[in-house]
């Protein structure tokens, strides 16, 4: 059995008639006061009146609390097999909500979303911008495709239930933040088109464009951060031997000149520490042969530098120029091709 799960701050008596609609259709339905307040009680006393049980507590923690709070009392019954999350403004409307339900019942992996068509002429500009720049993003960092990043009409199903209470994020960014985990979950995606509602302009839409963007590209800040500082390490490696080896007296001076050599032993060195950050804090993935695949990665990466900085050199390019405009590019390819081959991160899309 199917679950709808509706967060309400400050509702009004659209989440009545929302809950109303729903029971006509047989929907089993759970509310979540995220500390709305008194003045708002008649609108909760009035669900309750419906015989749908209203979870209430006194402040406000955020929708991501209140979706988390609903999800653990949901996982308690277990006949509870999937859980359609909606919104308490009437912008999800009845057919919408169980066509996704329906959806959920098809695969005990798939997450179901929602999604409007942001084409169409009553879509806010807002909406549509924000909306373009996320999923762009989402894909660039994922590789999942997304229409809608922004919807908060989805089909969760029972298998997630413990990895969604363990999602970061008590306010809005927790919606982003399960989309962004679908890969680490290997979780299937499912779009099920539903109508384009937008009340009053949706100026109550807590959506920022700005925020959301951070969030997606956060891991690609991360990658940046984990090369520059494996960078620092080879760099920093390199001149500390360099400059050590030929002191040491008992080293033979044919083994401490040829600066090769330190470049490969400070080359190493800061590959481990660059797939060791990769592995566990950019990716955190510990899939089968990562070492292996990161290795042929690298290799790969580091002749096509070569062969791309002696061709530039080869036609009169400044050799640090050179180096730029060839690894510039390379390191958006090296981090897909490390998302994508080396930690495996996959999900699938279905249609």
């Amino acid at each position: 059995m199917n679950y709808v799960l509706i967060p309400a701050y400050k509702p009004d008596e659209k989440l009545i008639a929302t809950v109303a609609s729903l029971l006509e259709k047989g929907a089993a339905v759970l509310v979540v006061d995220d500390g709305s307040g008194a003045e708002y009680g008649h609108i909760f006393d009035e669900v309750r009146k419906l015989s749908v049980e209203v979870i209430s507590y006194p402040d406000n923690r955020g929708k991501g609390s209140a979706l988390k709070t609903g999800i653990r009392r949901l996982m308690a019954d277990e006949n509870v097999t999937g859980i359609v999350t909606a919104d308490a403004d009437g912008q999800h409307r009845t057919d919408d909500i169980l066509n996704v339900a329906a959806a959920l019942d098809s695969s005990e992996d798939t997450v179901v979303l929602g999604v409007r068509r942001f084409a169409q002429s009553h879509v806010p500009t807002r909406s549509r911008i924000g909306n373009w720049i996320t999923k762009i993003g989402f894909y660039l960092v994922t590789g999942i495709r997304i229409s809608d990043t922004q919807t908060g009409l989805r089909g969760l199903p029972k298998k997630l239930f413990d990895e969604l209470v363990e999602t970061e994020g008590d306010r809005y960014e927790y919606e982003m933040n399960v989309l962004l985990n679908l890969n680490t979950w290997r979780a299937h995606v499912l779009e099920v088109p539903i109508e384009t509602v937008y009340i009053e302009g949706n100026k109550s839409s807590s959506f920022n464009a700005a925020k959301d963007a951070f969030r997606i590209f956060k891991q690609i800040l991360k990658f940046s951060a984990s090369s520059l500082i494996s960078g620092f390490v080879d760099y920093a490696l390199y001149l500390l031997l360099c400059w050590l080896i030929p002191v040491i007296s008992f080293i033979p001076a044919s083994i401490a000149e040829p600066a090769a050599l330190w470049i490969v032993v400070a080359r190493i060195v800061s590959s481990t520490l660059n797939f060791t950050l990769n592995r566990f804090v950019v990716f955190k993935q510990t899939g089968k042969n990562c070492m292996l695949k990161y290795i042929l990665l690298a290799t790969v990466m580091m002749l096509v530098t070569a062969v791309g900085v002696d061709f530039l050199v080869g036609i009169k390019v400044n050799k640090l120029l050179a180096k730029i405009i060839v690894e510039l590019p390379l390191f958006f390819v090296n981090y897909i091709c490390q998302r994508k081959f080396v930690f495996n991160l996959k999900t699938e899309r279905k249609s």
